[in-house]
């Protein structure tokens, strides 16, 4: 159990870094860093960072044909993937 509970306090905490140099704008640099040290768990940020934007993206979507507010969205794209 210890274990487990350490690997997810190491896993959010390698998200926590992610996010904070998204905010940044330094995604790449991160990714990059983690792709010297361990390659697959560098491409598994990279699949991560694509599947964010296309959840927000698809969200937006149904938001908008629905009617509804897309501004949450909208900051959240503008903010971490400068989209719109």
């Amino acid at each position: 159990m210890s274990k487990l509970l350490f690997e997810r306090n190491v896993f959010q905490k390698l998200l926590d870094l992610f996010f904070k140099a998204k905010s940044n704008g330094n995604e790449d640099q991160y990714i990059s860093k983690i792709k010297h040290e361990n390659p697959e768990v560098a491409d598994a940020f990279a699949e991560l960072d694509k599947q964010f934007v296309k959840d927000a993206m698809l969200t937006k979507n149904i938001l908008s044909r629905r009617g509804l507010d897309t501004s949450k969205i909208d900051d959240f794209l503008k903010k971490y993937y400068n989209k719109l």
